[in-house]
């Protein structure tokens, strides 16, 4: 129902915001404040309300409705009518047809059949039509019988080749199991249900609910019906950044048959490590050659307070489910999912960090200037985005890198510390050295990735361990601020401290001193130096707050954008633009939104030689105001995109 209320909410701003009805529109926001998972995009919402071919039919007309409500009732009523017109047409057939001459032999299509016959247990089996992959499918024993050697070779190379799907179990007996996985994330949700800190925990050995270790691959069975069932640890192996990530997993295999000739076929899919997936420390890698020190309960405390105000206080559920996870819709493989409203600000900056290593990353990677990564071309920029981040956090002369642990280092502490089942596994790893922080965040990368894990939080608290807690208080206004803002979402401080390693409360230039009166005075601080990726805020086209230079005109043109108490990402391919006056009279700019469910590339082109028109700023789209921030009067095209109002 969440996503129907999403929906009718985002039709209902389309409309009055098409109809230009601002009263209404500011009474809506009131009564029920913009939501982070509402969807802006006209063609999105098109999409999402599946009227894409009404859409499109109703540009073709001489006089086309305006809002998508009002395309909707349209075809309703049309429809309507259609129907109404061809269910008297079939009434009136029916009548026809069954008007027949007395004298006409029966046909096969009037004779009447004798009931269908119960089928038996091992027909109902064999006439079961396929289910779906939440269902479990047992073909066992007697219910299926191969009839020769030939054709039993045959149905087992069948059999191999599905073994993506399925896994196979057989005997000398010709007897076979077929046994559906269960990959669907409610199952995993269900089998993990009541386990602390599931799928975070990694040892050098393997899995563990418990807390206690236990060997790979150690078996234990129970009696089923005569036949053996063992659940066992079953290690999977991937290559990632030159070295082995083993992924455990917690798997049934129904054993028929004990004799030695038996055959075994086992099949691990990367869908159902989710909740599973762990990192054991390799033998051969950095990451076994250094020792994190567990987090402590006053430094947990500290973490908590930077960020919320109090140690009692946590991440929502929005938080909690986000990692770093890429989009594979084409043309947009560079960017990140977000899942829901909240952790955009710290989003945002990674993104604008990875465009930049994509676009302008060094000059002997073979991907420099594509906006079309790989697999491992995308993931070797979230590394070193990820590193460079908390480097510049740690005045790129230190960092700190959490990592989830086996051991609970410390419980919940009332009135202090309110457990989350995630800040209380975590161990630190410090680092001096860049390369070895790149390194280990190379081999840790999978901990970010995981979507089933908690990405951001583990890189948001290294970002705030690598700037030091008391230096962030510094950093700000005042030490009382925090980071996070109401609803979850991040604050001008944390976006600073990710965009720029110091978490200054302002987007200004150095700093402003007011008379407080006396002798005291009130000491405001903004950005000390250029930063290498920009900001640019719809708050200052409000005359809210003012952006200084060293934001907007970064080293590299790629700007992350706040609009409506939302980040997201613009970016030119063009290296020289800020810095070339000639490039910088018409160019392009292309915009990424994680939240806003994009699915093509959105390309604006800026003419600053051509004045805006600024007849109906009723609907001028809030991007194109954030960008003229930046570039005053510019005329922006959105080159057949839907303007995101």
């Amino acid at each position: 129902m969440a996503v129907v209320e999403t929906l009718a909410y985002s039709l209902v701003r389309e409309y009055l915001s098409r109809k230009g009805w601002k009263r209404s529109l500011s009474a809506l926001d009131e009564e029920s404040p913009r939501r982070g998972d509402g969807i802006s995009s006209r063609q999105a919402l098109a999409k999402a309300a599946n009227i894409e071919g009404l859409v499109k039919r109703n540009k073709e007309r001489d006089m086309p409705l305006r809002t998508m409500i009002e395309v909707m009732a349209l075809y309703f009523i049309e429809d309507f009518s259609i129907h109404k017109q061809s269910s008297l047409a079939l009434q009136s057939s029916q009548i026809s047809s069954q008007t027949t001459d007395p004298s006409e032999p029966m046909t096969s299509s009037r004779v009447s059949h004798p009931p269908p016959k119960p089928l038996s247990a091992k027909d109902q089996i064999k006439s079961k039509p396929r289910q779906s992959e939440e269902t479990e499918v047992l073909l066992y024993g007697k219910s299926r019988e191969f009839q020769t050697e030939g054709s039993q070779s045959v149905e087992m190379e069948r059999m191999r080749k599905k073994s993506t799907n399925i896994g196979v179990v057989t005997s000398t007996r010709g007897d076979v199991k077929v046994n559906r996985r269960h990959v669907g994330d409610e199952k995993r949700k269900d089998r993990l249900k009541g386990k602390p800190f599931l799928g975070r925990m990694s040892n050098e050995w393997g899995v563990d609910f418990t807390g206690s270790r236990t060997e790979s691959g150690k078996v234990g069975s129970v009696g089923d019906g005569g036949r053996d069932e063992a659940v066992r640890h079953v290690g999977g192996e991937v290559t990632s950044g030159g070295r082995k990530d083993v992924r455990m997993k917690e798997q049934k295999v129904s054993r028929v048959g004990a004799g030695k000739d038996s055959l075994l076929f086992e099949d691990i899919e990367d869908e159902e490590f989710g909740g599973l997936s762990v990192t054991p420390k390799p033998t051969l890698s950095l990451t076994s050659s250094i020792h994190g020190q567990p987090l402590d309960m006053n430094t947990a405390i500290e973490l908590k307070s930077v960020l919320f105000g109090s140690g009692t206080s946590s991440f929502n559920s929005e938080w909690q489910r986000q990692s770093f996870t890429f989009c594979d819709l084409p043309g947009l493989e560079y960017g990140l999912i977000q899942i829901k409203g909240g952790p955009c600000g710290v989003l945002a900056s990674v993104q604008a960090f990875v465009v930049k290593q994509l676009l302008f990353g060094a000059e002997d990677k073979k991907w420099h200037g594509r906006l079309e990564p790989g697999d491992a071309e995308r993931r070797e920029a979230l590394c070193l985005s990820v590193a460079e981040i908390l480097w510049k956090c740690g005045a790129e002369t230190k960092a700190c890198v959490v990592r989830p642990s086996v051991k609970m280092q410390f419980a919940a502490l009332p009135g202090r510390y309110k457990a989350d089942r995630i800040t209380e596994y975590l161990s630190v790893f410090k680092f001096t050295d860049r390369s070895t922080l790149e390194q280990f965040t190379r081999e840790n990368i999978n901990q970010f990735e995981n979507s089933s894990g908690n990405g951001v939080i583990l890189f948001l608290y290294s970002a705030l361990l690598s700037r030091g807690l008391e230096q962030i208080r510094k950093d700000m206004d005042e030490a009382s601020n925090r980071l996070m803002g109401m609803h979850g979402y991040c604050n001008q401080e944390m976006v600073n401290l990710l965009l720029t390693g110091v978490a200054s409360s302002n987007a200004f230039n150095n700093y402003i001193e007011l008379d407080a009166g006396g002798s005291t005075k009130l000491i405001l601080k903004g950005i000390q130096s250029q930063s290498d990726v920009g900001f640019l805020s719809l708050f200052e086209h409000y005359n809210s707050c003012q952006v200084g230079s060293y934001l907007k005109s970064p080293v590299y043109p790629v700007w992350v954008v706040c609009s409506e108490s939302h980040f997201s990402v613009l970016f030119s391919t063009e290296r020289e633009l800020l810095s070339d006056w000639k490039l910088g009279r018409r160019f392009d700019l292309f915009y990424y939104d994680g939240l806003a469910h994009q699915d093509e590339v959105i390309r604006l082109t800026i003419n600053t030689t051509k004045k805006a028109n600024s007849d109906d700023t009723d609907l001028i789209p809030p991007l194109e105001h954030c960008i003229r921030t930046r570039w005053p009067d510019a005329s922006v095209n959105w080159n057949g995109s839907e303007p995101i109002l």
